[in-house]
């Protein structure tokens, strides 16, 4: 479950949140116009933000991080929302597949997943998986979506992990969202 966690800026909570099978990086971003309900209460298994974004690389990393919180806080009133950096467009064995077809069916497939666990939002920015890459241009293109959404709960990737396993590297992709998202809010990495 959720437990409270010292926090170096003030302003901020930080929780640690169950492991899935990757770690993540979650912050309280710190607004002055809060309502109280962003406050983390003392059981802190019972808090649940008045609104949440994850930010991923690809359609399904959400479900793989944080699919039983998100589900729990959008059951109990959290508006959620996913920005899924890039478009899905690789990974399929299919010889007959097109990058065209397969944004497609991930995206139909990252909302259907995402209705399931009450997600309200959705914001597709559309960059080509694979090649993430740290320009002003994607920092810019996040910061325009915290900004337009501004959640009292940012989840992405801890972009300082390397190793998930003794024999899985971090794709490349998931590194450089967690780094964005952190350039944008004050990230505690748990």
């Amino acid at each position: 479950g959720l437990r409270r966690t010292s926090a170096s800026t003030p302003g901020t909570t930080s929780l640690r949140l169950p492991l899935r099978p990757e770690r993540f990086a979650a912050t309280l971003v710190s607004r002055t116009h809060a309502p109280e309900s962003a406050t983390v209460p003392s059981n802190v298994e019972d808090f649940v933000p008045p609104s949440a974004m994850v930010v991923v690389a690809h359609p399904d990393d959400a479900e793989f991080m944080v699919a039983g919180t998100i589900a729990r806080w959008a059951a109990a009133g959290c508006e959620v929302t996913y920005v899924i950096i890039t478009k899905g467009d690789k990974g399929s064995e299919d010889p007959q597949m097109t990058s065209e077809r397969l944004t497609i069916i991930r995206e139909a497939e990252q909302r259907a997943a995402g209705a399931i666990l009450g997600v309200k939002n959705y914001e597709f920015m559309g960059y080509p998986d694979g090649y993430l890459v740290h320009t002003l241009e994607l920092r810019r293109d996040v910061t325009r979506i915290i900004r337009r959404h501004r959640p009292h709960v940012l989840l992405t990737f801890d972009p300082t992990n390397r190793f998930f396993s003794d024999n899985y590297v971090n794709h490349p992709d998931h590194r450089v969202a967690g780094d964005r998202d952190g350039d944008r809010v004050p990230v505690h990495v748990l």
